[in-house]
């Protein structure tokens, strides 16, 4: 347990939707009840394989229009909620009632801001270390109609 939060091994993944530009995916952090204080966590935690030089560029899961972004957030916000603990972001609406969040990225590097139309597998930023976290990942959310779902259900391969 390290700040209140349980890790996981580093589970390979296989996605069918990728959200990062190359490299394997590896999951630190499930979707579910995962930390000590009971709470939930409502998306998954990603990392990828380090040999890979683009491995850490974050793509779009889908197309879609960015509802909102930062990009200017310099440091870590321990126990912050609300978009000061996303750190660097971009959340994004897709069609059908669809929301895709992307969480901690590095300061200056989201390629996208707000009304910008996005396609899948483009590149909207790298990941990093801002807001509530506790090392260089990307938090990945989905939200339908503002239910949150667990990601694995549409990225993963059975």
């Amino acid at each position: 347990i390290y700040g209140g939060i349980i890790f996981m091994a580093r589970k390979k993944m296989n996605f069918k939707v990728p959200v990062f530009q190359g490299g394997q995916h590896y999951m630190t952090l499930d979707y579910g009840y995962t930390y000590s204080d009971g709470s939930f966590h409502y998306g998954i935690d990603l990392v990828v394989d380090e040999k890979n030089s683009k491995g850490d560029y974050i793509i779009a899961f889908a197309d879609g229009v960015v509802k909102s972004s930062a990009n200017n957030v310099s440091g870590q916000t321990p126990g912050e909620t609300g978009t000061i603990g996303m750190g660097n972001y971009v959340i994004i609406q897709h069609e059908n009632g669809f929301v895709t969040r992307y969480m901690h990225m590095r300061k200056g590097s989201v390629k996208v801001e707000a009304g910008d139309k996005v396609k899948k597998g483009q590149v909207i930023g790298y990941i990093g270390n801002t807001g509530n976290s506790t090392g260089a990942h990307l938090h990945f959310e989905i939200r339908f109609y503002g239910d949150k779902l667990d990601p694995l259900r549409f990225v993963s391969k059975p």
